[in-house]
């Protein structure tokens, strides 16, 4: 019956969530992973620094400061991870904002994922229920900063988290920033409805809404699969040479990432996503972006893609002609040489994309970039 399907949900949820490597592994690994990538940079002629790590509120936050920035109104970057991955997803891109005259830029770990608080009661949520524990965090996380306003860039489902706070906070928000976002699209019915296809398709579901089998679940099961499934990805996913010098470092986070237990983010794809449909969601971000009421008229909107990203536009480009319809500016950029990782495909593109399309309070009144002739050839406008 429902309530023992419910029962047996939560206790495998209990079971597959519960981390079997310690934080502290992956501590070291995040912190082997920033010291790699200072000196890949500095290999590469590029200055970056380390940056300051620590917990606020709960959040696991990883900061990059200008030294120069003074006490004038500037509105901080704030980076959400996308499913399987934390903050260390943007730690070879996000130093290299500071050199273009970026004040400050956080990367966060979502509650219930990385290092951020996870409580083993979160394992069982629903969708609204966990969009309220991520979104309510975040906004104790700006209050204890005091911050008036942030600029939210959200990877993949973090697009989808970063957009909830928004919606709820929208006076907190003076830009949205999408990269690569799963769940902007609707569901779209399947025209095949044979008997086996119909089976096929509500035994997934089933597995899929009661979140029995994922991808942190199977690395978990067999952990020496799992590393060397993910060494292989690593060594075959990402190409550019710099990032060669820090492979090993990014496949350890990675691993570590996913072996300590991520109580909520293990369950945050079947929750806001549609059964194996990245792209679908449950609430599509196109129905609420597409609404020129839903941000304020002053709140930055962009969207970013990979030139290769396999996330598909379509979505973004009908929110822009339904805002610019209503004379809502929104841009949306693509990075060249990159993927859906595009922050990791390629760094400095991911960088100079985002400085064209962050707003202009993010940065420091004496040092506000000019656009560049060679940024060209990192990034294009669709």
């Amino acid at each position: 019956n429902k309530n023992s399907s419910i029962m047996f949900s939560a206790f495998w949820q209990r079971t597959l969530t519960r981390g079997v490597r310690s934080d502290e592994k992956l501590r070291q690994a995040e912190i082997e992973l920033h010291r790699s990538v200072v000196m890949m940079w500095q290999s590469n002629g590029v200055q970056v620094t380390r940056p300051e790590i620590k917990d606020v509120q709960g959040i696991h936050t990883v900061t990059w400061a200008n030294e120069t920035a003074d006490d004038e109104a500037i509105y901080p970057v704030v980076c959400l991870h996308g499913y399987g991955t934390g903050s260390g997803i943007y730690s070879t891109s996000l130093p290299l904002l500071i050199n273009r005259s970026v004040a400050k830029i956080h990367a966060l770990d979502t509650p219930g994922c990385g290092l951020s608080v996870r409580e083993e009661a979160w394992s069982n949520l629903s969708r609204e229920q966990a969009e309220e524990i991520v979104v309510s965090k975040l906004e104790q996380w700006r209050a204890m900063y005091a911050y008036e306003k942030i600029v939210l860039v959200g990877h993949s489902i973090g697009a989808i988290l970063a957009t909830a706070y928004v919606e709820r906070y929208p006076e907190r928000c003076a830009g949205l920033i999408l990269a690569s976002p799963a769940g902007t699209a609707a569901k779209i019915e399947q025209q095949n409805t044979s008997s086996s296809f119909l089976s096929s398709r509500n035994l997934l579901a089933m597995i899929w809404h009661y979140n029995l089998v994922n991808p942190f679940s199977l690395f978990r099961l067999f952990p020496e699969w799992g590393h060397r499934n993910l060494s292989a990805y690593v060594q075959r996913r990402f190409h550019g040479h710099t990032m060669q010098d820090i492979k090993i470092q990014l496949r350890d986070y990675l691993y570590e990432n996913i072996m300590c237990g991520h109580v909520l983010g293990a369950s945050l794809v079947t929750l806001l996503l549609e059964p194996l449909s990245p792209q679908v969601g449950i609430r599509p971000l196109e129905n609420r972006l597409s609404d020129p009421n839903f941000l304020r008229p002053d709140t930055t909107l962009a969207f970013m893609y990979g030139d290769r990203d396999w996330m598909d536009k379509a979505p973004a480009i009908r929110i822009r002609s339904q805002l610019q319809s209503h004379k809502r500016q929104t841009s949306i950029v693509c990075v060249r040489d990159a993927n859906h990782n595009l922050m990791l495909d390629n760094p400095l593109g991911f960088c100079t994309a985002l400085v064209a399309t962050l707003p202009s309070n993010c940065f420091l009144k004496k040092g506000y970039p000019s656009r560049r002739q060679e940024d060209d050839s990192y990034f294009f406008l669709t």
